[in-house]
């Protein structure tokens, strides 16, 4: 009668893998083709992050030593679109969120904090400068550090780096395997089965579990 072998620990095992495990040989990736892959260096912004003071709010774009007061609206500003012309004392112009907080403007009034009076605005309260306007290079400058080398990328972080101003990064490349799936019994999806035959569901299985885990 055969004698069956002492069966492996699943500890023993993993650990047998991991101690033959090394790290892949990098390569360049455009971001779109990265989802889910492992960084191999360091990934650094291209350029500050916004490139411009930007509007957090929609509202309107003033001097804070304007405030209290009433001001005339002098322009539009939407996103993509900048006003073209600095601010003058006493003016105000409109602005949309992610807009270009124009020179001479230092804070943003939500549009819910003024009330409309014609082709101008009453700011009932005093703005701090500052207000709803993210500066230039506020999230990150250019340079400076994005992501860490072995980050996994995930949606938000891709995200991030394209923000930065990255099209491709350097990411580790992905393992290949092969999946062998053994038995007389097995039979492929979609054959008929003969008599003690059995779909081959594990194969299957294994090779949805490598490619989410990022192998091809």
């Amino acid at each position: 009668m055969p004698v069956v072998a002492e069966l492996l620990p699943v500890e023993d095992a993993l650990a047998r893998v991991l101690d033959r495990v090394r790290v892949l040989p990098a390569e360049t990736v455009a971001l779109e083709q990265a989802s889910g892959r492992v960084l191999a260096g360091d990934a650094v912004a291209a350029l500050d992050l916004p490139r411009f003071p930007s509007s957090a709010m929609d509202g309107y774009a003033l001097r804070s030593s304007d405030t209290p007061g009433t001001l005339p609206v002098v322009g539009r500003i939407a996103a993509g679109a900048p006003a073209g012309r600095p601010l003058a004392a006493g003016e105000a112009m409109a602005i949309s969120t992610g807009g270009v907080v124009p020179d001479g403007a230092d804070a943003v009034v939500p549009i819910e904090r003024v009330r409309e009076d014609g082709d101008a605005i009453v700011v009932p309260e005093a703005v701090a400068s500052g207000s709803h306007v993210r500066p230039r290079g506020g999230d990150v400058r250019a340079g400076e550090l994005v992501l860490s080398a072995g980050a996994a990328l995930t949606p938000s972080r891709l995200a991030a780096l394209a923000s930065a101003g990255l099209s491709e990064v350097r990411c580790a490349r992905r393992p290949r395997a092969a999946i062998v799936a053994t038995g007389s019994e097995l039979r492929p999806l979609g054959e008929p089965l003969g008599d003690g035959e059995i779909y081959d569901s594990n194969g299957l299985m294994l090779a949805a579990l490598l490619a989410g885990a990022g192998a091809d």
